[in-house]
């Protein structure tokens, strides 16, 4: 992660961490860097969220999509081996 190459700021930027207790945990940070007057460096403030229920949510809905994009093509087989048999 480079805050130089944002401009002295990042969005967004996603990541796995380890709890405490040892659970995965996906958060999203955002932050930016602070400058006096004098364009002197002072700090970094910012923001960091737990997305994991997002994450889970993002990654069910794949596979949801997978499973159904097997299924249909299964119902093809079938159908097809069907016609084929008439």
């Amino acid at each position: 992660m480079k805050f130089g190459a944002g401009g002295g700021k990042i969005s967004g930027f996603q990541s796995a961490m380890r709890h405490e207790n040892g659970n995965k945990v996906w958060v999203s940070t955002s932050a930016r860097m602070n400058f006096d007057a004098n364009g002197n460096f002072t700090g970094v403030e910012g923001v960091t969220r737990d997305i994991t229920e997002k994450i889970k949510l993002e990654m069910n809905c794949l596979k949801i999509r997978k499973n159904s994009k097997s299924f249909s093509k299964s119902i093809r087989i079938f159908w097809i081996t069907h016609l084929m048999e008439l």
